[in-house]
C-alpha cells in the first residue's frame, strides 16, 4: 500500500488509505501514476495485457461510440428497443475484444482475418 498511497486520487478514490477498498465508488477513474503502480506490482501479466491495446482498440470504441448514437437518435425505435440494442452491442464489442485476446482465428471459420464488423 505504501506503494499506492501517493498515487490515490483525492476525489472518488477507488481505495481508502489503509487500502480497503471504497464501497462508495464504483467504476472509478485512476490516475495513471495509479495505474502504473498497479501494473508494476502485478508485474509482466498484466504489462502483456497492457501492451495488447493499440490505437486501432480507440477507433473501435469510436465506431462503437458512433453507432450507439444512431441507435439512440433513431425516432422509429421505442426506448427499452434503444437501451437493448445499446446493451446488446456493448456486450458483443467486449465479448470480442476479449475473445480476439485468446483465440487468433475464428473456430468455426478458420479465418483468421479481422477486418469484418461488429
Amino acid at each position: 500500500m505504501h506503494l499506492l498511497l501517493p498515487t490515490l486520487p483525492n476525489k472518488y478514490s477507488p481505495l481508502q488509505a489503509n487500502g480497503n477498498g471504497n464501497q462508495a465508488v464504483y467504476l472509478a477513474n485512476i490516475p495513471v501514476s495509479m495505474a502504473n503502480a498497479l501494473i508494476s506490482l502485478i508485474g509482466n501479466e498484466a504489462q502483456e495485457i497492457v501492451d495488447t491495446f493499440s490505437v486501432g482498440d480507440t477507433l473501435k470504441r469510436d465506431k462503437e461510440s458512433k453507432i450507439e448514437e444512431d441507435i439512440l437518435q433513431n425516432t422509429s425505435l421505442q426506448e427499452t428497443e434503444k437501451t437493448q440494442l445499446v446493451k446488446s452491442r456493448r456486450g458483443q464489442g467486449v465479448f470480442r475484444s476479449n475473445l480476439e485476446r485468446i483465440e487468433k482465428y475464428c473456430r468455426i471459420t478458420g479465418l483468421e482475418a479481422k477486418k469484418f464488423p461488429l
